[in-house]
C-alpha cells in the first residue's frame, strides 16, 4: 500500500482517457502525466484512493522513442494540452484505441474505428479561444485554466490559436489593466472573460462582463487601433462556470461575414462552430457522403447549433429539421438559411430531449443526425430514436465515453461504420462519427 509524499519507480504500460501514463502497483493503477507507455519514470505519489494512485512526475529515467519535446513553455501546466510529448502518429493510433477501448468496456462491442483522419494543421488550427480575467492582488491577470482549476496560467500566446488570435492576445494583456477584473470569491468586479473567434481572416471579440459597461468598452479600445473586425459586449451577472449570459449588445465595427464551409455567412458570439475547420469541413464531407448514399427523405439535424450542416444536408434531403437550444444560434440559422435561398429546412428553438419525440415520424426512410454535447444525449432524445421508424443514425460526438453509453443505449440499432477525426491535435479529445442501421 502506498502512501502521500512516496517516491517510487514505475514502469509505465499504457495512456489513460486524458492522456495520462498509467503504470500499476500490485494490480492499482497509478495515474502519471506526462509519462509515456514503454518509459520508466521516478514519481512522487500525490493522492492515494482505494481504487488507484495518482502521482507527479518527478524524472523520466528509461525515455520511450515516441516522445518529443513540447512545442508550449506552459505544457504541463495550462489544461488545454496534454499530448505535446508524444509523436503525432502515436497520438493519432491513441485516439483509435480510446475509442475502441471505451466502446468495448462501456457498450460492449468489439467494433472498430476504420480510419482516422489527420488534423492538416497540428499547431495553429484552433479558430477560437475563452479567455478568463481575474483579479490577483492589485492587477488582472489573463491567461487560461490550469487542469481541474480556477487558477489562471498567464500566457502570451498558445499555439494551438491561430496566428491572428495570438496577435490579438498581446493586444489585449495591454489593456486588462484597465478594467475591474472579476473577483471569483467576492463575486466583485466587471470585466470576466474575453471570447474570441477568427472567421475568415478576421476576428470577432466579446467582452464578457457583470454588468453593462457598454461606453466604458467603447472609450478603451478606442485607444487600441485594430484590435477586432466587430466587438460585442455579453452581460453575464452569475458567479458560475458558464461563460456566457443571455444578453448580448454590439458595440464597435462590422458585422463579419466570410465564406465557411460553401456559404459566406455571420456567426452569433453565442453560435456554436468547431474549432479546426480544416477537420470541420472533412467531418461534413463524410456526412454528406454518407447522406448521400442513403438517400433520406427526411433529416433530422439534433444540436443543429447554428445550422451550418442542417444547410449543407438540404441539398441532398426533401427536408430537413434543425433543433438547437440556443435561440440566438437558431435566428442566425434562420437568416443564414433565407440569405442562401434555402427553403427545405424549418429550425426549431428548443430543447433536443423535448422537442426530437414531437417531430421524429414513423416514415422508415428518415435518418437522424446527432451531433450532441460532451455530455450526450439525454435519455428521451435516446428513447425517441429507439421507437422511430427511421432507417439510420449518424452520431457526431466529441467524447469516446458518452459515445459508447449511448451506442449501447441505442438498442434498435446497429454499428455500421465508425470514423474518427482529429478535430484537438495535441489533446487527449477526438471527434467521431458513427453510421448506424435499423436492426
Amino acid at each position: 500500500m502506498l502512501c502521500k509524499n512516496d517516491v517510487i519507480e514505475l514502469m509505465v504500460d499504457n495512456l489513460g482517457y486524458r492522456g495520462e501514463g498509467v503504470a500499476r502497483v500490485d494490480g492499482i493503477p497509478v495515474f502519471i502525466d506526462g509519462a509515456l507507455p514503454g518509459e520508466k519514470v521516478r514519481a512522487l505519489i500525490i493522492l492515494v484512493k482505494k481504487s488507484f494512485y495518482v502521482a507527479k512526475l518527478l524524472e523520466v529515467l528509461i525515455s520511450s522513442i515516441e516522445r518529443v519535446s513540447p512545442v508550449c513553455p506552459h505544457f504541463s501546466k495550462c489544461g488545454g494540452c496534454n499530448l505535446q510529448h508524444l509523436d503525432y502518429s502515436c497520438q493519432l493510433e491513441y485516439k483509435k484505441e480510446q475509442i475502441e477501448d471505451a466502446l468495448k468496456k462501456i457498450a460492449g462491442t468489439k467494433a472498430r474505428v476504420s480510419s482516422i483522419y489527420a488534423s492538416p494543421l497540428r499547431y495553429g488550427y484552433r479558430n477560437k479561444i475563452s479567455i478568463p480575467v481575474r483579479k490577483e492582488g492589485a492587477r488582472a491577470v489573463m491567461g487560461l485554466y490550469a487542469y481541474n482549476s480556477h487558477r489562471i496560467i498567464e500566457i502570451d500566446s498558445c499555439p494551438l490559436q491561430s496566428e491572428k488570435i495570438n496577435e490579438l492576445i498581446g493586444k489585449l494583456k495591454k489593456l486588462v489593466n484597465k478594467f475591474d477584473a472579476f473577483d471569483e470569491l467576492s463575486g466583485s468586479g466587471e470585466l470576466k472573460h474575453f471570447v474570441a473567434r477568427e472567421i475568415g481572416g478576421k476576428i470577432s471579440l466579446t467582452f464578457v462582463v457583470s454588468k453593462n459597461i457598454a461606453g466604458k468598452i467603447k472609450r478603451i479600445i478606442a485607444e487600441e487601433s485594430g484590435l477586432a473586425d466587430e466587438i460585442w459586449m455579453n452581460i453575464n451577472p452569475s458567479n458560475t462556470n458558464v461563460i456566457l449570459g443571455k444578453q448580448f449588445e454590439f458595440l464597435v465595427g462590422q458585422i463579419i461575414k466570410e465564406k465557411l464551409f460553401g456559404f459566406k455567412t455571420s456567426i452569433h458570439p453565442a453560435g456554436f462552430l468547431q474549432v479546426n475547420y480544416e477537420v470541420a469541413d472533412a467531418i461534413y464531407e463524410k456526412v454528406m457522403q454518407l447522406t448521400k448514399s442513403l438517400n433520406p427523405d427526411v433529416v433530422i439535424d439534433a444540436y443543429c447549433g447554428g445550422g451550418m450542416l442542417t444547410a449543407k444536408l438540404a441539398s441532398v434531403s426533401k427536408k430537413v429539421y434543425g433543433i438547437e437550444i440556443v435561440e440566438e444560434a437558431i435566428q442566425s440559422a434562420i437568416d443564414f438559411h433565407k440569405d442562401h435561398n434555402i427553403q427545405n429546412t424549418e429550425m426549431i428553438a428548443g430543447n433536443c430531449a423535448t422537442v426530437l419525440p414531437k417531430i421524429v415520424s414513423k416514415a422508415k426512410n428518415e435518418l437522424v443526425v446527432l451531433d450532441p454535447p460532451r455530455t450526450g444525449c439525454d435519455d428521451e432524445v435516446i428513447n425517441a430514436v429507439n421507437a422511430s421508424e427511421a432507417n439510420n443514425v449518424i452520431y457526431i460526438s466529441c467524447n469516446p465515453a458518452t459515445l459508447a453509453r449511448d451506442l449501447a443505449k441505442l438498442t434498435s440499432y446497429d454499428i455500421k461504420e465508425i470514423c474518427a477525426f482529429d478535430m484537438f491535435a495535441q489533446t487527449c479529445h477526438v471527434e467521431t462519427v458513427c453510421l448506424l442501421t435499423k436492426k
